[in-house]
């Protein structure tokens, strides 16, 4: 065979690795001549050992191939009809000898790469693919031995067929060699060195500081692996295999497994020499997990050699290097074996080696316990709390192995001992170190950990899953101790604390301290927190705090500094936050978790109100800022406080916080009276939030806080108590009421307010509850507030809210919304029967603050003082306008008060005081189905039912009772003749249009009405201010007031004469406040010095301006009505009784009454514009007052606009002549824009402003030669924008921001700016067939452009309709081509729809561009351009502009057209000529020119203005060239720019040029030097 080989030489190559698998299982065959020829051939082959390694490590893959196909024979495979069944059994086992044998062989070769073997040599280096070789025979070996059970009966065989090729019996050295190649050097380093998925350096174990070839293949075998991809599970089932081949060969021979044992302990001793230096953590873990599978796979089974042979020797060789290098992972290694292996067995194995394992008899066990108990408290105890280091919680893990069930109570108790020090110490409990809390801290928490170990393993057997089985008396007193103790706190303190409590979580239920000791804990805690309550600077805190004294320990503040205090609290609140949970394992009937979850919560509001405080409290600020520093701990705590925690507690528990926290909010309420109320209160509803979505599981505990939260008590309720729900209502006696604190009911309603506004009025005041068995969740039970409902309508305004605006219109659409009418209709007859009957036993009750409900039903009660009969009204008034209530409601209660109006044949006085504002709303909703009859209410109602004879009784009445000459004040003539006005209200909703009558009365009616009127009139006369009562006066003028708007039509000129009299004398006392009123405000600001502080100056504003006479205000206002209806009758011309109106006699009267109207009106204005001359919040206090009045300043609006231009004109001169601060456009302009608005009187303002006499000084002064028009001109041109110098009061809105006005509201009067400029006539416009409407449209748009004013168009602009609409954008389209043509050109450059753009085009073309062409052109006509270099040209034929600038007889044109749809179109632009400037800057003028036109809405005139002033600074200062003595050069009229550098004068370049061509030489013309 070695000649064959010699003789084919290198044609073998071809050829050789398939011939390589064969040839080399050859070689180990059992033949020995079949094995020496194939040793021979493959040495005559590759002679040098270099080469024949470099053929085996090219062919690896194909041998493994081979060798593996070998392994998967079976006897029948070799089947051969000649031979017998034993011999194919015997062929098979010498196959799989020999190929076991190649395979060992092999993979000593390629793992370790030394010749050491058969048939090699040493080898000096390394080969080329060494590395590619052990990755593939990594894989390989791997794979075989995993899956091929063959590897494992070789091992364990004991047949003679199996020998070595020598013919000696090899079966131990062969098995060494498998567990030392394979086992060993592959599948060892492989589990160990198995990268892991992060980038830490690996240290490997096995590796010496000295370099070796096994060193070097570790690091190599782990580099190889690192290239191939593992499936998740490898290392386990790695790991597996490890186990089985172990277990295996130690069936066969018991110390085989040894051999790996060594290995083993060189790996554990290479990893305690690393972990002394902190590295090295991948591979404990790589240990322990071999560990943990030796548990599984080799002890279970009862398997001895782990402990025998591998770990028993390794601890004892290595336990005291573990304890001297005191490492962390030397420690978790020993704690892993002692979880495996158990605590006895690796004690034993410290004492004993591996020579024994278990003992033979009880004498010998008893032996063994003691020396076990003794080595535990001598070398292992002191060991691990020998020192406090890094390394402290790996030696309580090892020590917690230790604990067998045993001797458990000893041993804890042992540690125990150690942990707390004592018996090395001898310091009592009460002064624990810090060290030992910290080390107690770590040790409950492994223990913790043990315990849910074994729970999770179910280990229910054993004493270390009872959480009881680790209570221990010192460790009781060491956590009691620690919560006892004083500042400064270790963060380990509480740590231990909370993991002696438990409770971090939901599912942690392990408390590790007795039942006595945990109830202190808790009581220390609350004791903390109440002690931090009650020292806090917050009256309401220390109250609430008093809710908290348990009875048994009765708490009081400890004598601890302020510090300490805060220390202790915080220290408590984090020991709670850890330990929360375990607040539920405390008995319900206790207190304790009920008031520390209270406390917990009372310390969270008090950090929350820090946002609260200001300057009042700055006194307190430093102390309280030091308390908000544990706010972060307290909200965290309270986060972990909800819904599902609470569920844990029990019923009563939840009950009982619930009560605690609503008194807590109660003190706030009524006793924190530094904070602002309405931030307080929104606060407060946010904490009851707060407490029901915690503490509330249901609606009926949510009613149950409700009701702890709204209970009587002092300060509370002020006006209702809760008994009248059933029907009854009290008053509170004068002197009662004058000791209440209405500042605490008031914030106390306003937190209520808030409430509703979150839960709503169902929850809150129908207090609805869900019935838990009604599976459809509608509302069963219903215990109703009513009385809740009148205490807040009582209380009528409060911070942050009032009846009017906040709570009746909550209750209005809970009303229209609520699911069951039945509850709705109980809840809102209750309301109503509480305040009846609360305001019908009223003691004193002043009808006539409720007269104006004939007005408005709600005007005028904001002044009144009767909470109940108010409350009545506006409840009243609110319900039958949205509709709540009807017709129906509205006759049965008016029934109901007629038969309470007389008791047997006696006035029930009470009621006939509240009959006329009640009646006042009750009459609108009565007739109301009447008036929808007859809508156009052209004759009275058919018929007169009960109501209606009941108001003719009344009117028969107040008839039989003397003129008001001889009434007296006090009798009940007062309150009838109130009652009868109350009967006829007034239509006052459109506020442009004149009061009218709410419906037709009956000619009866009509005929009393009149008789009562003309009784007064002639038994009276002309009453002055002094003549009678306030009151009869006042009874007058509304009698007046009804009298003009239901009988006007029936009045004689008499009658008339009376009211227009009347009506003069009533207005003028109103003038004469208003005037006294702007005065003491033009006074207060003139004399103001600089010392003067703004919030006095401001405050002395507010007390200027509040109107404290409302008598004066509500006389003028009933006698503004009146002259309302009078001047709308005298505009009916048809009426036959009233043509006598027409004259000119009241002429002059009317006048005289319009300008009291108008003084009026600017007295307000100069107020308000003298206030705002100092200070915007002065004008801001002068304009909210008209707020409190706004009818009346309503009517004076409507007065102003419609007065006359000579009325106007006086009344201008006459303020004008009152020579105030301000005058009277300034007065106008205040109103104008005013900071809080009033619509009617902006109007009236702006009507004023845009109309003459004072149009005309409205917006500025005029420049007088600007003023001068072109006489010869047959039309009178627009003014140009420059001749206008506007007023102040324009220039400072113009001026903001574009971007300011459109962030403001739509309503700001900045959005509603108008400017009115000089008018002219109107240009002849070209005739042309337009759409219907679009006619009347285009000759608005024309004439906005002329005139500049859109004042007609808003003026007729109400009632808004269609057609208005179209004028009115036509209008604005004008004013927008007008003053921003260059907006309208980007707005229409933007048009994408071309129908739409064509139309704009030409309807620009034909209406606006002519008068915008002629005015543009009309300017530049006008403007000043003298100058002998400068001329200017207007074609209006051709709507072109030639401007021409001349230069040494050379010039320059610029002509300008303008489009025939200007401005939708740019203006064109041209320049004939540079005129010897450069055609960059010239473009770049261009350029300007046309931004200037297209952006910036310039003016032609302008543009042209400065292109000249371009050439003019161009020119400036230019000199002549010295050769052809011109500025421009007549060929290509550029300037003399080139200079010479000696005598500095500049040349043509081309003249220069020519000088030097002609002269033949480089010399200056005038110095003559070089150039």
């Amino acid at each position: 065979m070695a000649q064959l080989v010699i003789a084919v030489g290198r044609d073998l190559a071809p050829h050789l690795k398939s011939l390589m698998g064969p040839w080399w299982f050859s070689q180990f065959d059992t033949v020995p001549e079949a094995s020496q020829a194939a040793k021979h051939s493959l040495q005559a082959a590759f002679p040098a050992p270099e080469k024949r390694l470099d053929a085996l490590i090219l062919c690896t893959t194909e041998i493994f191939t081979y060798l593996e196909e070998n392994l998967k024979l079976t006897p029948q495979d070799l089947s051969d009809k000649a031979s017998a069944p034993d011999e194919l059994k015997e062929m098979h086992q010498q196959v799989i000898s020999s190929s076991m044998l190649a395979l060992a062989t092999l993979l000593d070769v390629l793992i370790s790469l030394q010749s050491e073997r058969p048939g090699f040599e040493n080898i000096a280096a390394e080969p080329k693919h060494a590395a590619k070789a052990r990755a593939i025979t990594n894989t390989f070996a791997e794979k075989l031995f995993s899956n091929h059970r063959c590897f494992l009966d070789f091992l364990k065989s004991q047949s003679s067929a199996i020998r070595y090729l020598d013919g000696v019996d090899s079966i131990s050295p062969a098995r060494a060699i498998l567990v030392e190649n394979i086992l060993v050097k592959l599948l060892w380093e492989d589990f160990v060195h198995f990268p892991l998925p992060n980038d830490k350096k690996r240290i490997f174990p096995g590796i010496s500081c000295e370099t070796s070839d096994d060193s070097n293949l570790s690091v190599q075998r782990t580099e190889d692996a690192s290239i191939f991809k593992h499936p998740v599970n490898y290392i386990h089932e790695l790991g597996k295999c490890i186990i089985g081949i172990l277990s295996g060969i130690a069936l066969v021979e018991n110390d085989l497994p040894s051999v790996f044992g060594s290995t083993f302990q060189e790996t554990c001793q290479q990893m305690l020499m690393h972990s002394g230096n902190g590295e090295g953590p991948e591979i404990i873990e790589q240990l322990i997990q071999f560990l943990s599978l030796l548990e599984q796979h080799a002890m279970r089974k009862g398997e001895t050699w782990p402990l025998v042979q591998v770990l028993g020797p390794t601890v004892a060789k290595h336990f005291s290097s573990i304890k001297s290098i005191d490492a962390p992972n030397g420690v978790r290694f020993l704690s892993a074996a002692v979880t495996v292996f158990g605590a006895r067995q690796i004690v034993h194995a410290l004492l004993h080696g591996h020579r024994r394992t278990f003992c033979s008899d009880e004498q010998d066990k008893a032996l063994e316990s003691k020396q076990f108990m003794h080595i535990f408290n001598e070398r292992f105890v002191p060991w691990c709390f020998g020192r406090s280091d890094s390394g402290t919680a790996a030696r309580i893990d090892f020590l917690l192995t230790l604990l067998d069930d045993e001797c458990f109570p000893e041993q804890w108790s042992t540690v125990v001992s150690y942990a707390v020090k004592l018996e090395t110490t001898g310091v009592g409990l009460d002064l624990l170190h810090p060290d030992c809390v910290a080390v107690l801290s770590i040790l409950l928490h492994k223990v913790r950990g043990e315990i849910t170990r074994c729970k999770r393993k179910r280990c229910d057997y054993s004493q270390h899953s009872n959480a009881n089985c680790w209570h221990n008396k010192l460790l009781d007193s060491a956590a009691v101790a620690v919560i006892s103790s004083l500042p400064p706190f270790q963060k380990s303190a509480a740590e231990f604390l909370c993991s002696a409590l438990g409770g971090a979580t939901e599912n942690d239920q392990i408390v590790l301290v007795s039942g006595d000791a945990f109830v202190l804990i808790y009581n220390n805690i609350l004791e903390k927190l109440i002690d931090f309550i009650l020292v806090s600077p917050l009256t309401w805190v220390k109250e609430a705090g008093c809710l908290l004294r348990i009875r048994e320990t009765n708490v009081e503040p400890k004598d601890e500094s302020f510090g300490n205090r805060i220390e202790m609290a915080k220290f408590a609140l984090d020991v709670l936050s850890g330990s929360l949970y375990a607040l539920t394992k405390l008995d319900e009937e206790s207190e304790l978790p009920t008031h520390i979850l209270a406390a917990v919560f009372i310390i969270s509001w008090e950090c929350s109100i820090e946002g609260l405080l200001d300057e009042a409290l700055s006194y307190e600020l430093d102390n309280m800022k030091a308390r908000f520093d544990s706010s972060k701990t307290v909200q965290s705590l309270c986060s972990k406080i909800n819904k599902i925690f609470c569920q844990n507690l029990g019923v009563h528990s939840r009950k009982n916080v619930r009560i605690i926290l609503a008194q807590s909010i109660r003190c706030t309420i009524f006793r924190e009276q530094k904070l602002d109320p309405d931030k307080l209160t929104a606060l407060c509803c946010t904490w009851m939030l707060a407490i029901v979505d915690c503490f509330c599981q249901d609606e009926d505990e949510e009613q149950h806080l409700l009701e702890q939260l709204l209970h009587q008590g002092d300060g509370w309720p002020l006006w209702c108590s809760e008994d009248v729900f059933i029907g009854l209502a009290y008053q509170k006696s004068e002197k009662t009421f004058l000791h209440r604190n209405v500042s605490e009911s008031n914030r106390f309603v306003s937190l209520v307010d808030k409430l509703i506004q979150k839960r709503g009025i169902g929850r809150v005041i129908g207090g609805s509850i869900l019935d838990p068995h009604c599976t459809s969740g509608r509302t069963v039970n219903f215990t109703s507030r009513a009385w809740l409902a009148a205490e807040i309508l009582c209380t009528w305004e409060w911070p942050g809210g009032s009846a009017v605006t906040s709570f009746l219109p909550m209750l209005s659409l809970y009303a229209k919304n609520d699911a069951n009418p039945l509850q709705e209709d109980g809840l809102l007859d209750s309301i109503l029967d509480i305040l009846l009957d609360a305001a019908l036993v009223q003691e004193k009750t002043e009808a006539h603050n409720f007269s104006d409900a004939w007005i408005a039903p709600l005007e005028g009660l904001e002044h009144t003082e009767e909470p109940f009969l108010r409350a009545l009204i506006s409840l009243l008034a609110t319900f039958f306008r949205h509709n709540i209530w009807g017709s129906d409601k509205a006759k049965i209660l008016f029934e109901l008060l007629v038969s309470k109006l007389f008791i047997g044949e006696t006035v029930n006085v009470h009621c006939l005081r509240i009959l006329p504002p009640i009646v006042s709303a009750l009459v609108q909703p009565i007739f109301q189905s009447k008036k929808e009859l007859n809508e156009e209410l052209q004759a009275p109602f058919p018929g007169e039912d009960k109501v209606q004879i009941t108001i003719i009784h009344w009117l028969e009445r107040a008839l039989s009772f003397p003129p008001l000459l001889t009434w007296h004040s006090g009798q009940d003539m007062e309150e009838w003749l109130l009652l009868v006005i109350s009967c006829y209200p007034m239509n006052v909703s459109d506020r442009l249009k004149a009061p009218k009558p709410e419906w037709m009365i009956s000619i009866k009616e009509r005929t009393l009405l009149l008789d009562l009127f003309r009784k007064q009139r002639l038994g009276i006369g002309v009453l002055t201010a002094c003549d009678h009562l306030e009151s009869s006066q006042m009874l007058l003028s509304r009698l007046v007031a009804i009298s003009s708007c239901y009988c006007g039509d029936d009045f004689a000129e008499e009658d008339w004469d009376f009211v227009l009299s009347q009506v003069k004398l009533w207005i003028q006392l109103a003038v004469v406040m208003m005037e006294d009123v702007a005065e003491n405000v033009n006074d207060l600001i003139s004399n103001l010095s600089t010392g003067d502080y703004l919030d006095n100056v401001v405050s002395k504003i507010e007390n200027i301006v509040f109107i404290k006479d409302q008598f004066r205000v509500n006389i003028a206002r009933n006698a503004i009505l009146a002259f309302i209806s009078f001047s709308r009758l005298q505009e009916v011309k048809d009426v036959n009784n009233l043509s006598s109106l027409a004259a000119e006699r009241w002429d002059t009267i009317k006048d005289r009454i319009l300008e009291a109207i108008l003084r009026l009106f600017f007295c307000t204005g100069l107020a308000e514009a003298i206030a705002h001359s100092y200070s915007s919040e002065g004008a801001s206090i002068v304009a909210s007052s008209r707020l409190h009045n706004l009818f009346f300043w309503n009517l004076v609006a409507w007065g102003a606009t419609g007065s006359s231009p000579q009325c106007r004109d006086r009344a201008v001169k006459s303020v004008d002549f009152w020579a105030l601060g301000r005058g009277s456009i300034s007065s106008l302009y205040a109103i104008l824009f005013s900071s809080t608005p009033v619509p009617a009187m902006q109007f009236a303002g702006y009507v004023i402003l845009s109309t003459e006499p004072v149009a005309s000084v409205a917006i500025g002064e005029y420049v007088t030669s600007n003023m001068e028009c072109d006489k010869d001109s047959g039309n009178v041109d627009l003014l140009s924008e420059q001749n206008v110098h506007l007023r102040k009061e324009i220039s400072c809105m113009i001026e903001k921001s574009p971007y300011e006005i459109l962030e403001m509201d739509l309503l700001a009067p900045e959005r509603h700016l108008f400017l009115e400029f000089d008018t002219v006539p109107n240009l002849r416009k070209r005739e042309k067939e337009l759409p219907a409407g679009v006619c009347e449209a285009a000759n608005v748009a024309n004439e906005a452009i002329l005139t500049g004013s859109v004042l007609s168009i808003v003026e007729s602009f109400w009632p808004v309709q269609q057609q208005k609409m179209t004028l009115l954008a036509g209008a604005i389209f004008g004013m927008m081509v007008r003053l921003l043509p260059a907006y309208v050109r980007g707005w229409f450059s933007n048009l994408r729809d071309r129908s739409t753009s064509s139309a704009v085009e030409s309807f620009t073309r034909t209406w606006c561009s002519p008068p915008l062409i002629a005015n543009e052109l009309s300017q530049i006509k006008k403007a000043s351009f003298v100058d002998e270099n400068f001329s200017v040209s207007v074609s209006k034929a051709a709507n072109e502009v030639v401007a021409t600038y001349t230069k040494d007889e050379t010039g320059v044109d610029l002509v300008i057209r303008l489009p025939a749809s200007y401005p939708l179109r740019a203006v064109d632009v041209d320049c004939t000529r540079s005129l010897g400037i450069s055609e960059l800057k010239q473009r770049k003028w261009l350029m300007s020119m046309m931004l200037f036109l297209s952006n910036q809405n310039g003016a032609i005139a302008e543009a042209i203005r400065i292109w000249k002033c371009n050439f003019d600074k161009e020119f400036e200062g230019v000199e002549e060239c010295p050769i052809c003595y011109s500025v421009i050069h007549t060929a290509n009229h550029s300037l003399p720019r080139v200079a010479c550098k000696t005598c500095k004068h500049k040349y043509h370049s081309a003249c220069l040029n020519k000088w030097f061509s002609t002269s033949n030489k480089r010399n200056c013309p005038l110095c003559q030097s070089l150039f």
